[in-house]
């Protein structure tokens, strides 16, 4: 994964599902690529934490600091095939208000791209889930 000083995702995998771990990470055009190691590694997750730290006016004007924006995150996601992502590694300038309306903007952004199937959640302190 691209990150200044490297970074590194983590993938859990039992009785056919799958948690994924990918914090501190620039989604990059060729992590779009058909048949690339990024999609193989990514297809089909139950559940995937990821970087979000921008919106994607932040992430234009951060280019190569190494985190996302939440547009990128739901687009991979659809790429790859995701059932369900955590919107992470939130910018520590941001109040809980901003938080939860870039949760609605997401939840807008996926379903003007048609990926209806894909759920999005705000990861946050505490939070325990399921896969």
């Amino acid at each position: 994964m691209f990150h200044p000083g490297d970074s590194y995702s983590l993938s859990f995998s039992q009785n056919n599902k799958s948690f994924i771990y990918a914090t501190d990470v620039e989604i990059l055009h060729r992590d779009f690529e058909k048949n690339g190691a990024t999609e193989k590694f990514f297809k089909d997750a139950s559940l995937v934490l990821i970087d979000a730290q921008y919106t994607g006016a932040e992430a234009i004007e951060k280019e190569n600091w190494g985190h996302s924006s939440f547009c990128n995150a739901i687009d991979f996601a659809s790429f790859a095939n995701v059932k369900k992502i955590l919107l992470f590694h939130h910018d520590p300038i941001y109040t809980d208000k901003k938080l939860y309306a870039i949760l609605d903007s997401a939840h807008w952004y996926r379903d003007y791209t048609g990926n209806h199937d894909l759920e999005i959640e705000l990861a946050v302190e505490g939070m325990e889930f399921s896969i």
